[in-house]
């Protein structure tokens, strides 16, 4: 039979543990540096369908790591 004190310390040790496993599993979002974030497939000017609703993009992320895109901008250069 385990008394109350063992069982706290088992329960405190189990906590730890998780939290330790925990930290190991997730992945942070980082900041992406130059070649962190890769165009590499894209459908300009489709002939098939209007420009607005045909053309796109697609990004590679090479890295280990989550990238945050939350606040970029994509854009031409607004001669159109």
């Amino acid at each position: 039979m385990i008394n109350g004190k063992a069982r706290s310390s088992l329960a405190i040790l189990a906590l730890l543990m998780a939290v330790m496993i925990g930290l190991f599993m997730v992945q942070l979002a980082i900041a992406a540096n130059p070649g962190d974030v890769v165009i590499n497939e894209i459908m300009q000017n489709p002939s098939a369908v209007f420009d607005s609703a045909g053309e796109w993009f697609e990004l590679y992320n090479p890295t280990g790591s989550d990238i945050d895109i939350n606040g970029w901008t994509i854009q031409d250069n607004d001669i159109d």
